[in-house]
């Protein structure tokens, strides 16, 4: 999830793009020590209906499916957290957000134990949020 984690970063900054190697310290402008960003998606393709685009992310957290072996990045926004599959590393697919539980935050926290994710915020009455994340689109 190292190599990910780059990806990601990059994408809390600006639009998407194409892959770049790392080479004397930097990949496509951005920081990096031996990590090639495979690509990023911008804030802006983080909206949901509702929610708006959120205007800084701040945490990135993965997560693997143990039956299928696909493999997911958790993002903290400003006003939720959105969930990317990142099975194709240089093909990133953005499946939709949880919107925050009370008010936006420059800080969010999403930390993992089994299938769960568990998403935490310093924005008043917030509580945790807990979310399934094997349950299918469909539900």
């Amino acid at each position: 999830m190292r190599l990910l984690a780059l990806a990601f970063v990059a994408a809390l900054c600006s639009s998407a793009s194409a892959q770049a190697p790392c080479a004397a310290g930097s990949a496509a402008g951005y920081a990096c020590d031996g990590v090639d960003l495979m690509a990023h998606i911008g804030l802006a393709d983080f909206t949901a209906p509702g929610s708006g685009a959120p205007s800084a992310g701040n945490d990135i957290w993965g997560w693997t499916h143990a039956a299928s072996g696909r493999e997911f990045a958790l993002v903290g926004l400003t006003n939720g957290t959105a969930f990317v599959e990142v099975t194709d590393p240089a093909a990133p697919i953005y499946l939709g957000k949880l919107p925050t539980a009370t008010s936006n935050s420059s800080w969010r926290d999403i930390k993992t134990i089994g299938d769960y994710a568990y998403v935490v915020s310093e924005a008043g009455s917030h509580g945790i949020q807990v979310f399934d994340l094997t349950r299918d689109a469909t539900d």
